[in-house]
C-alpha cells in the first residue's frame, strides 16, 4: 500500500515528458542489494537523459539465465527522472552471490524500448557524485518571488537553467552565478510543483521545488 501511494504522488507530482526512445548510452547500474526483510532486490539505476523513462521496468537475469529480478516483469514508479533512482523489485534470491554477474533490462514501456546492461559495470558518462547533489540546495521551498539556487563550490560565471513543470519546459537560459548563488525570478509562475535544473562545467544538478 505504501508503495502504491508513492508511485500515485510520483504520477501527480512528475508528470509527463515524452522522448522517442530510452537512450541506453546515458543510463548505468551504479549497485544491486538485497532487502531480505522485505523480500526485495534494490537495483540503483542513474540516467543522465534529460528526458525520462517512462514507466521503467527493470528486471535481473542471473548467469544461469534465469530471471532472479522481478519475473513477472512488473513497473513499480510511473516514471525516473534525470538522476538516481533506487528501484524495488521482487526477488528469488536469498542470498546475493558474491561476486554478482548478472544482466539488468531497463525498459521504457510508452517506447518499448529495452536496454541491457552487464553488471558489475563501468559508467561512461559524468555523474554526479552524492556529496556534490547534496551541496545542490534551492530555497524558500515553497517560493513565491524568487527561488534561490546554491551551487556546489562557490562556482562563479554562466550557468545553464531550465525550469519545466508537469506539461514540459517553461524555461531555459543562460544566467551569471555569483560565488555559488544564482536568484531565480519565479514571480510569474502558475502555482504548482516544478522542476529547475542547473548545467554547470557538464553536470547537471536538478531540484524539485514548489511555487506558492
Amino acid at each position: 500500500m505504501k508503495k502504491f501511494f508513492f508511485v500515485l504522488f510520483s504520477a501527480m507530482t512528475m508528470g509527463a515528458f515524452a522522448q522517442p526512445v530510452a537512450n541506453c548510452s546515458m543510463m548505468c547500474v551504479l549497485n544491486i542489494t538485497l532487502d531480505t526483510a522485505n523480500n526485495e532486490m534494490e537495483v540503483t539505476l542513474f540516467s543522465g537523459d534529460t528526458n525520462h523513462i517512462n514507466y521503467p521496468t527493470i528486471q535481473v537475469i542471473d548467469m544461469n539465465g534465469d530471471t532472479v529480478g522481478n519475473p513477472a516483469g512488473t513497473f513499480y514508479f510511473f516514471a525516473q527522472l534525470q538522476g538516481t533512482m533506487t528501484h524495488e523489485i521482487p526477488t528469488t534470491l536469498t542470498t546475493l552471490p558474491q561476486p554478482f554477474n548478472c544482466t539488468v533490462l531497463v525498459t521504457d514501456q510508452v517506447w518499448d524500448t529495452t536496454c541491457y546492461f552487464t553488471y558489475p559495470m563501468s559508467c561512461p558518462m559524468n555523474i554526479i557524485n552524492p556529496d556534490e547533489r547534496n551541496a545542490f540546495e534551492v530555497y524558500p521551498n515553497p517560493a513565491t518571488d524568487v527561488l534561490t539556487i546554491m551551487l556546489p563550490g562557490n562556482y562563479s560565471g554562466k550557468a545553464k537553467v531550465g525550469i519545466s513543470n508537469m506539461l514540459g519546459e517553461v524555461f531555459t537560459g543562460s544566467m551569471v552565478a555569483h560565488n555559488g548563488k544564482i536568484d531565480l525570478d519565479v514571480n510569474d509562475l502558475a502555482s504548482g510543483v516544478y522542476f529547475v535544473s542547473v548545467m554547470v562545467d557538464d553536470k547537471q544538478y536538478m531540484q524539485r521545488f514548489i511555487r506558492k
